[in-house]
């Protein structure tokens, strides 16, 4: 689905601390408060969120309940990127990966005490040792869970780093045993070999990611476009991102992968410019080309909305219907299908 944006009057809550995650936030204006509990001595902590900047990354990510709280502290625009999207959007973009990391570094930061004596390194400045660290931390405290979902998202992103791959698959191994063994907070504390930061500066240096080389050569005009079409639809720029999108289109040599994503942004832009009729046959399109893909929920939701504004309820209930049972009741889209329904009920 789409990024949401969502205008916010000061003082409004966006997520509580404990709230289940499946969002990463952009503050595209105002200002946000995080609150939190300091972990060595559970004093209150507040933390200001720029414009331009992420939050609720880490938890978005590793998909497990907030550590804080984020309220606004004046009116505010937020963009809210659904977590699947959010990561498709970084796999294309490896400065959105190394603002994501600085991210972990800011909140291992935070916790540096606790860090340096859990993990027995010096927290440096390198996003992605921070990244690593971060899921040091989860194993030496024995928060399993944590510990291979932060893994598991290391090697999705850095996983063609032959050295610090094999490190990070061992400490993926050594918690998902652990998990299976003695369960969440049980068994002694894993010994772990300090990972050689050499390794970690070279990585950084380097300025490239596995998914960053995926999109060398060929493809590489066509993925920048549709990174610029994004952004434009970010910007509520529709129409300037329609153009871009119309003219990928019109492309041979594509690869499947991206002409997926090229009808879906196509779709996007019709559905906010309100031409829902076009819209209606786009996802019809869409649905016919790609029968078994794992964005249905969304495309009948848009399908879902536009047969309701065409004044056809009857069609908008069945899409709704399709839309709920492609999802699972835990993520945000099922509720906003569930809102979108009962309004024309």
């Amino acid at each position: 689905m789409a990024p949401r944006v969502i205008n916010y009057t000061p003082g409004s809550v966006i997520y509580f601390n404990g709230d289940k995650s499946d969002s990463v936030y952009l503050l595209k204006s105002g200002k946000v408060q995080l609150t939190s509990i300091d972990i060595e001595n559970q004093n209150e902590v507040c933390d200001i969120i720029k414009t331009g900047e992420f939050f609720g990354v880490k938890s978005g990510l590793i998909r497990y309940p907030r550590e804080d709280t984020a309220i606004t502290a004046a009116d505010s625009t937020i963009i809210q990127f659904y977590t699947n999207d959010f990561e498709q959007l970084i796999n294309k973009n490896v400065s959105i990966i190394m603002t994501m990391l600085k991210v972990f570094s800011n909140q291992l930061r935070k916790m540096h005490s606790k860090i340096e004596h859990i993990v027995g390194e010096r927290n440096i400045d390198n996003p992605i040792y921070n990244f690593f660290l971060l899921g040091d931390f989860y194993l030496k405290e024995r928060r399993y869970d944590e510990a291979v979902t932060t893994f598991n998202r290391f090697l999705k992103y850095y996983g063609d780093y032959k050295d610090i791959a094999s490190l990070a698959k061992e400490r993926l191994d050594m918690a998902d045993k652990a998990k299976k063994t003695y369960g969440n907070g049980g068994g002694p504390v894993p010994n772990l070999t300090p990972p050689d930061q050499g390794m970690f500066f070279a990585m950084s240096s380097s300025g490239a990611s596995y998914s960053e080389n995926k999109t060398k050569g060929t493809d590489n005009d066509i993925s920048v476009k549709i990174d610029s079409a994004n952004s434009l639809i970010n910007k509520e720029k529709y129409s300037e991102a329609y153009e871009i999108l119309n003219e990928l289109a019109s492309e041979s040599n594509i690869s499947d992968e991206y002409k997926k994503e090229i009808v879906t942004g196509k779709i996007t832009v019709l559905f906010h410019l309100e031409k829902y009729k076009d819209t209606i046959q786009s996802c019809l399109n869409y649905l016919k080309q790609y029968p078994n893909t794992n964005n249905k929920a969304n495309i009948f939701y848009y399908l879902g909305i536009s047969y309701g504004k065409t004044g056809d309820n009857f069609k908008a209930k069945e899409a709704y219907k399709v839309a709920l049972s492609s999802t699972d009741d835990s993520k945000q889209i099922y509720k906003d299908i569930q809102k979108a329904m009962s309004a024309i009920e």
